[in-house]
């Protein structure tokens, strides 16, 4: 008799001794299903599979060529391939899947009405915690140095946040505690990233809403004290894990799209918020020399705040990388700001 058929075994009758076994294996099932559901959330790729980024090529353009970008190639003392051989050498634990593929949208292009090639780099395959692009940045922010002698994470966001599934997730994988300052309570908890924060056994602590930042902040310093007192020791990791650290993980996504893009100046576009991502996408280019017009979408902040945002985190990002203290890199990535569009 499978478990599956006990519900009409247990309305048939039985006497009572029976019927309580079975609920008690209905109910082992139950938390068996939940610890596999973990356990597929918290998988990472062998490390076999987890690839750097492909700096063998570096320079290799897309066809048509790329004037822009060859001039930038030849300048003087600046050497791409070196950074990124730098950047290889920048401490992060293996998390994500990647590369991620670059997926064409002819249906997106044709509901558009557009005869424009759309493409989608789809970072929902970065694996961990059903992926995302947090996976990426939460590889650097959780690197081996930093998480020595941590027994949790804390980090914050709103009720269904990704960040905070991943980062509960990251937690699950290695084995510490997680705590996820909430502003707001979920419509119902059991349902979308809610049941996945309390799936993956993030310890809930709840805010008043988004528009008190102060507070959600606030709360992630009480809880580091929290448990400093019980003995432990927190990391806090910024919201969206949108630090210079972070970014480094979307240099690593700029030379995969680099390889992948068949054209030459293509347009790319992305989310836009705690300006992380965007941050990383405009160092990528700045390293590379490449210049495909970037646009970051605000999903909350003003654009000016966003762009603002994402060009000092990348700023901060090159350096370090250029332990040198060179201005080239710094100039570089400046440029590659200016030239950003962003919109809310």
């Amino acid at each position: 008799m499978s478990i599956a058929s006990w519900p009409a075994f247990l309305r048939r009758g039985g006497n009572s001794q029976t019927r309580y076994r079975i609920r008690f294996l209905a109910r082992f099932r139950n938390r068996l299903d939940c610890n596999r559901s973990v356990l597929q959330l918290i998988q990472v790729p062998p490390e076999e599979d987890v690839t750097e980024p492909p700096i063998s090529g570096l320079n290799r353009r897309p066809a048509g060529g790329d004037p822009a970008g060859a001039a930038l190639h030849s300048v003087k003392g600046f050497d791409s391939t070196a950074l990124l051989e730098r950047l290889a050498t920048v401490p992060r634990t293996r998390l994500a899947s990647t590369p991620t593929p670059l997926l064409p949208a002819p249906a997106l292009a044709a509901h558009l009405g557009t005869a424009a090639r759309l493409s989608i780099k789809a970072d929902d395959r970065t694996g961990l915690g059903l992926g995302g692009n947090k996976v990426r940045k939460l590889e650097y922010e959780l690197a081996p140095p930093r998480l020595r002698g941590v027994t949790d994470l804390i980090t914050g966001g709103g009720p269904h946040s990704n960040h905070c599934r991943e980062t509960a997730a990251a937690a699950a994988r290695l084995g510490l505690g997680c705590t996820l300052v909430i502003d707001g309570e979920p419509d119902d908890e059991r349902r979308g990233n809610a049941y996945l924060h309390r799936l993956l056994g993030a310890r809930i602590v709840t805010v008043a809403d988004r528009a008190a930042c102060a507070d959600r902040a606030a709360g992630m310093t009480e809880e580091a004290s929290r448990i400093a007192a019980a003995g432990g020791k927190a990391l806090v990791v910024p919201i969206g894990a949108s630090t210079a650290r972070g970014a480094l993980g979307y240099v690593h996504a700029l030379v995969e799209l680099h390889g992948q893009a068949d054209t030459a100046r293509p347009w790319i576009f992305t989310s836009s918020s705690s300006g992380g991502t965007l941050a990383g996408l405009i160092l990528g280019c700045a390293i590379l020399g490449w210049r495909p017009r970037l646009v970051g979408i605000s999903a909350d902040e003003a654009a000016a705040h966003v762009k603002e945002t994402a060009t000092g985190l990348a700023i901060a990002a090159a350096r370090l990388l250029d332990d040198g203290g060179s201005r080239e890199l710094d100039g570089r990535v400046r440029e590659v700001a200016e030239a950003v569009t962003a919109t809310d």
